[in-house]
């Protein structure tokens, strides 16, 4: 080692260092399975190792710079170049909470060079690329590195890593693995994503947070339902949402893509370990904030205003309102979910989980004007989303043109085949002209996406 190098070291406080001691005979295997653990490159018996690879009998290791995303400025990968990579990984964390998606790819891809592909670094690079809706690339990035695997030798472990820097780079391949397999989903490549989930099967939960492991499932729920296996999805889902009871997207997906029923919505929030991880009124709150979301046609209320709030600081909630909207709609309340979405969107004009019962609301009211004006505004504001047709479909549906009704809702089917309600009213504009055949299948269509919904079954010609 340099005495550049031996500088650079000597520089790490002693909380921050790791001491091994390793024979000298034992390096030159330890550095090769070291190098395909970290999917570095090196020629045997080169001086151009990795910058972890110990090349001498006494090694230091710093134990608190392994997890992607924590940096010391004190520390530098490259000393004897006299280049503190630490910047530069700073410069790349500053330009991603900026938005500046180009200029951190473009410097994250310099410091994956600088510290000869540092995992890490390589994770950074990848998140840049998904930024950027590169998502092959950051797939690729990862997979040609092997980072994606989780596994790890007993043998290594043992040999060259104390506990606590195992967790750090265990936490950092675990990180990377996610980011692949949501990459290759992104890019609807979901045989590969599958293929690498299985490869990982059983590593996933290595020293892994719980926020993370409940990210994995989540994942792998995401996977099944894009494969239309939504009673495997669901299972995962449910898993996901034990393991962490504030994963939330697991929740919405079994809620709002209905594969539940409302008996089962209700034995999922009853089963839920919340009393576990949740102390004191934050009990009450999750509780009441998951209860919101499940369906309401089975209970009717007879006055959705007055629903209680336990919590007063939730009562002007924008997502508590939509859930009392709901429940007038189902209530066929029409005139007062129309009066709680106009104050909800008056508030908040873009919050889409209140966009569907509008929608739906001003179908039932007849209100074509209101129908037009909000089906042009969200075209032009979302051309690229499933609801913004299904608005122009309902509209055209309302004023009694059944053929463009059914060019747009079929677009908005087209372009999000698990949006229920778009099937539902596709089904409608099929009955209006008596093709019941066509109407049966987009009624079947949405019973299957919209499992504990009885609408489908009762709109059946």
């Amino acid at each position: 080692m340099s005495a550049a190098e031996e500088q650079g070291w000597a520089i790490l406080k002693p909380s921050q260092q790791l001491v091994l001691s390793t024979p000298v005979e034992q390096q030159d295997s330890l550095a090769a399975e070291r190098n395909i653990l970290w999917g570095n490159k090196m020629t045997h018996g080169s001086s151009s190792v990795s910058p972890l690879i110990p090349t001498k009998q006494s090694l230091v290791y710093p134990i608190d710079k392994m997890m992607a995303g924590e940096t010391d400025s004190e520390m530098k990968t490259l000393p004897e170049h006299d280049i503190n990579i630490d910047n530069y990984r700073n410069l790349v964390r500053t330009y991603i909470d900026l938005h500046l998606y180009s200029a951190a790819q473009f410097w994250a891809d310099k410091v994956v060079s600088l510290s000869n592909g540092e995992p890490r670094d390589v994770y950074w690079l990848a998140q840049c690329m998904y930024h950027m809706k590169q998502y092959h690339r950051a797939a690729h990035i990862i997979r040609s590195r092997g980072l994606e695997k989780v596994i790890i030798k007993l043998r290594l472990i043992t040999a060259i890593l104390k506990p606590t820097l195992l967790v750090e780079w265990s936490k950092t391949h675990m990180l990377c693995f996610y980011l692949a397999v949501r990459s290759l989903l992104a890019a609807w490549e979901l045989n590969e994503a599958l293929q690498v989930l299985n490869e990982n099967e059983a590593n996933t939960t290595l020293h892994s947070t719980v926020g993370l492991e409940s990210s994995v499932l989540f994942l792998k729920g995401r996977v099944f339902e894009s494969l239309e296996n939504r009673g495997i999805a669901a299972d995962y889902y449910k898993q996901a949402l034990r393991t962490d009871v504030h994963c939330y997207e697991a929740f919405e997906a079994l809620v709002q893509h209905q594969m539940l029923s409302a008996s089962e919505e209700n034995e999922l929030l009853e089963s839920l370990p919340i009393s576990e991880q949740c102390s004191g009124s934050e009990r009450q709150l999750l509780h009441l904030l998951y209860q919101s979301k499940l369906k309401k046609y089975h209970a009717p209320c007879e006055d959705p205003s007055t629903l209680p709030l336990p919590l007063s600081q939730l009562s002007s909630n924008l997502d508590l309102a939509v859930s009392q909207a709901e429940r007038a709609y189902y209530n066929c309340n029409y005139q007062l979910c129309g009066d709680i979405t106009d104050a909800v969107l008056k508030k908040d004009p873009y919050h889409y989980e209140c966009l569907p019962v509008h929608i739906g609301c001003l179908g039932e009211l007849r209100k074509e004007s209101k129908l037009f004006y909000l089906a042009h505004k969200m075209v032009d504001l979302g051309p690229d989303m499933a609801i913004s047709w299904f608005a122009v479909g309902v509209y055209y549906y309302v004023i009694g043109r059944s053929d463009p009704a059914r060019r747009f809702l079929g677009k908005a089917t087209t372009m999000d085949k698990l949006f229920g309600p778009a099937w539902l009213a596709y089904g409608h504009s099929f009955a209006a002209e008596n093709e019941h055949d066509q109407a049966m299948a987009a009624y079947f269509k949405s019973s299957q996406l919209m499992k504990g919904s009885v609408i489908p079954v009762l709109c059946h010609p």
